[in-house]
């Protein structure tokens, strides 16, 4: 896959921005939600659901250690089992554009050879964008430079039919995020995608403010780990708060596999709502909408709110599982937020964005911890 063109079409004097993204696989405008392996694995937990995802990029998200890094290279059998389950999520998803995200511990420290690992990797597994990730979170700037440059540079001589895409982290200290995003806007015949670890914007309010300011470069700006709730009310659908800063796409936080959270009781069970870009508990949108769901997608679709939590509360051996229950309504949100993406899309245009935010209740609420202008 290549990008052929990045283009900013509309900048909405709030910050937001509509970039369209040309590739041999088709184009497709931003702001937008990346779906994940998470989603993908959500849809292989209930089994039954059949209706594809239509997002347009599609993020595998790797769990690693430095001990799981440095096993790649240094021991026979652990590259081989990590390029058989990455495989198999991107020749699931081929239509779609496909990239990787190795989402380790903020304080590591990766060497040359782990990064160049980590990348032949995804070549092996025939990513579409190769994700380069950062030595350290404040390695040296000459350093950064010369490792992004060289690797892709690798890229694009020996494998034409992907496109390199460096990160950096939205936490390192203010001047040096700076000199990295400009390092990699000034090499922009290389590099047409930049990938961005999401942290709290309040906590980093520099480095996001940069971002917003020099929202009218033509490069795609991707952010990685996006916690799916605002942590201040554990309410606001924090997947659409990016946008405010030009960030073109983004994909949620995951949790590692085999750690299950406690379970939750059916009235703590939430719900993605586009009415107020919350994501509520069930008996809240009881108490705001009563059992109407107004919902077309392919989970809802049809259903009253009793209809779909009595269907979908019981496994396939006819048990009570309300765990369940929380991954369907998982499937809910990944299917319903682009809809709602679009919807922003249309008001990025018209020059309206803020008004559209100020009317969603759930993100009006505390949009002002995020504001920059």
């Amino acid at each position: 896959m290549k990008i052929e063109k990045v283009k900013v079409v509309h900048c909405d004097e709030y910050g937001s921005r509509v970039t369209e993204i040309k590739t041999d696989k088709g184009t497709f405008q931003t702001p937008d939600r990346v779906v994940t392996s998470t989603e993908s694995n959500y849809k292989k937990r209930v089994r039954i659901l059949d209706d594809p995802y239509e997002n347009p990029v599609f993020e595998v998200i790797g769990h690693f250690t430095l001990e799981n890094i440095e096993a790649l290279h240094l021991i026979n059998g652990p590259f081989a089992r990590r390029k058989t389950d990455f495989s198999a999520h991107v020749r699931g998803y081929e239509e779609m554009i496909t990239k990787f995200y190795p989402q380790m511990k903020k304080d590591i420290k990766l060497s040359p050879t782990d990064v160049r690992t980590v990348a032949d990797l995804q070549r092996y597994c025939g990513f579409d964008l190769i994700t380069i990730p950062d030595l350290a979170i404040n390695s040296k700037m000459e350093e950064f430079e010369k490792h992004i440059t060289r690797l892709a540079e690798n890229f694009i001589l020996v494998y034409s039919n992907a496109e390199p895409i460096p990160y950096v982290d939205m936490a390192m200290d203010e001047e040096l995020f700076k000199k990295k995003v400009d390092a990699i806007w000034d090499n922009n015949s290389i590099f047409k995608v930049m990938g961005v670890i999401f942290r709290s914007p309040p906590q980093h309010y520099a480095n996001y403010s940069y971002l917003y300011e020099k929202n009218d470069r033509d490069i795609w700006i991707h952010a990685s780990g996006v916690n799916r709730y605002y942590p201040k009310n554990w309410t606001t659908a924090q997947m659409h708060i990016p946008q405010i800063y030009g960030i073109d796409t983004c994909s949620i936080l995951s949790q590692k596999l085999g750690i299950e959270p406690p379970p939750k009781p059916l009235e703590k069970i939430k719900r993605y709502d586009p009415k107020t870009l919350g994501i509520i508990e069930i008996e809240e949108h009881r108490r705001r909408y009563g059992t109407e769901l107004d919902c077309d997608c392919p989970v809802c679709s049809g259903k009253t709110l009793d209809e779909f939590i009595s269907e979908y509360r019981v496994n396939h051996r006819g048990e009570e599982d309300i765990p369940l229950l929380d991954t369907w309504c998982k499937i809910h949100e990944a299917f319903t937020s682009p809809k709602e993406f679009e919807i922003g899309r249309r008001a990025i245009k018209e020059n309206r964005f803020k008004e559209y935010f100020r009317r969603k209740e759930d993100i009006g609420d505390v949009i002002d911890d995020f504001k920059v202008a």
